[in-house]
């Protein structure tokens, strides 16, 4: 029986040692919480509607269980703001253990536009410890399935629900610092012959993008999240064109039809959960001062299709799937890239792909010759990203070998009154001499006398 006892006693021993390493103790002492964030983020929130919830994790940093007395909104829009606290949608006082925590849920509903007026207030032995909580009620007009047989104009915040359709002949233009907020399987399509224009600043630029608001985990926003609406489809013949747009995650982004036609000045195409931009046969694309980045497939597509890009930067960190392609994909009728930089973790371009290249920058390994003239090869354009917040800021640091001016057939910059004329003629060969403005990048920020290659200054 003596082992018996023995083993009994040292379980007991056990036991006690690891209770005692747990205090259910209260202290009287003030004690200040700690949040798991510095403020309660909800994002953007639509008026009138319940927000996504945001999770808030609260601390107790004493070793011994303190017991929270209150837990309260303050501020203007405190009635508004909806918590759930350690499990339930009503709060009597609770105690937290020592090194412990408690888990709170908020969301928000709000009746008017604007910034939150908002702070969680908690009170622990009289000691009270406050956070403010973020967010910004946008109040849109809503379209369901709007059709446009003559041509017109948006403006403002604008939420669609099903497909917008463009009717033949006619031109759908978004005013400058119009959000489109797209619902889930929500799409754009313009007819044969028609156009959707937006020539805005980088002041008010134009956006198209889902309209789930708030943050995927913490302080994560939404629009991350690629496919969150269908994308834009141009029949044949018809034609965009906008400068400062923005045109974010889409289930597939840009589809050019058979002779359909985009010019694209200061613009980004984003975070795609397919290709980016598909060309179909006869169609084309121009663009200068763009980015194109972020998608599960190539960036640009082409079928028998013609693009033309200057001072653009096309790279692809995705961040849900290993891209199923090249930057530059297929076969196109005629490509010419200039002064732009091509970069990508893998393979920008399958050997023989059509095309010119003059004076651009390539992650990969390559060499110069008639279609590749005065590149930069397997260099680092030192992006100015942080992949582990999420940051996907295609800038340049102010080291980045991109700000060089490389071989002979450099950008030439003159004195236009308010900024630079560009003179590009990345092939002299051909006999083309392109005449862009870009006095500014979409960010607004102004050209240097010798601009950097890429989209941004």
């Amino acid at each position: 029986m003596k082992p018996q006892h023995h083993i009994i006693y040292l379980l007991s021993l056990l036991l006690l040692l690891l209770s005692g390493c747990v205090s259910d103790s209260l202290t009287t002492q003030p004690v200040t919480l700690s949040f798991s964030t510095d403020t309660l983020r909800l994002g953007d929130v639509w008026t009138g509607e319940l927000s996504p919830t945001a999770t808030l994790r609260v601390y107790n940093p004493a070793s011994k269980g303190v017991t929270l007395s209150a837990v309260e909104v303050v501020g203007a829009d405190a009635d508004g703001v909806v918590l759930n606290i350690d499990g339930s949608s009503t709060f009597s006082p609770l105690d937290i253990r020592g090194s412990d925590s408690i888990f709170i849920l908020a969301a928000v509903n709000l009746s008017s536009p604007g910034s939150v007026d908002a702070a969680l207030r908690l009170t622990v032995n009289g000691q009270v410890s406050q956070l403010p909580i973020s967010a910004t009620a946008v109040e849109a007009q809503t379209l369901t399935s709007p059709h446009f047989a003559r041509s017109a104009t948006l403006s403002g915040n604008v939420r669609i629900f099903g497909e917008l359709t463009v009717g033949e002949g006619a031109e759908l233009t978004l005013a400058p610092g119009t959000t489109l907020w797209m619902h889930s399987g929500a799409g754009i399509t313009l007819s044969p012959l028609s156009s959707l224009t937006s020539e805005a600043t980088p002041e008010q630029p134009v956006v198209i993008r889902g309209d789930r608001t708030g943050f995927v985990a913490a302080d994560i926003p939404y629009t991350v999240m690629s496919g969150q609406w269908r994308g834009i489809t141009l029949a044949s013949h018809s034609s965009l064109s906008a400068t400062c747009l923005s045109v974010l995650n889409p289930e597939q982004g840009i589809a050019l039809g058979e002779e359909a036609t985009a010019r694209l000045v200061n613009c980004r195409v984003s975070n795609s959960a397919a290709s980016l931009i598909t060309l179909a046969p006869g169609s084309s694309l121009l663009a200068a001062g763009c980015e194109f980045a972020e998608a599960a497939d190539a960036l640009l597509s082409f079928d028998d299709a013609s693009a033309e890009l200057y001072r653009c930067t096309l790279a692809n960190n995705y961040l849900f799937a290993i891209p199923s392609s090249t930057l530059l994909a297929g076969t196109p009728r005629e490509f010419t890239a200039t002064a732009s930089i091509i970069y990508s973790p893998g393979a920008e371009l399958l050997p023989g792909f059509g095309g010119t290249f003059g004076q651009c920058l390539f992650g990969s390994k390559g060499s110069d010759d008639t279609s590749f003239i005065s590149c930069l090869w397997a260099t680092d354009p030192m992006f100015m990203l942080d992949l582990t917040t999420y940051t996907f800021d295609y800038r340049l640091d102010p080291a980045s070998p991109a700000r060089l001016q490389i071989g002979s057939e450099a950008v030439a910059c003159g004195g236009a009154p308010g900024g630079c004329d560009y003179l590009v003629n990345p092939v002299r060969s051909a006999g083309k001499t392109k005449n862009y403005q870009l006095t500014t990048d979409r960010h607004g920020t102004p050209a240097p006398p010798i601009p950097p290659l890429g989209a941004y200054n």
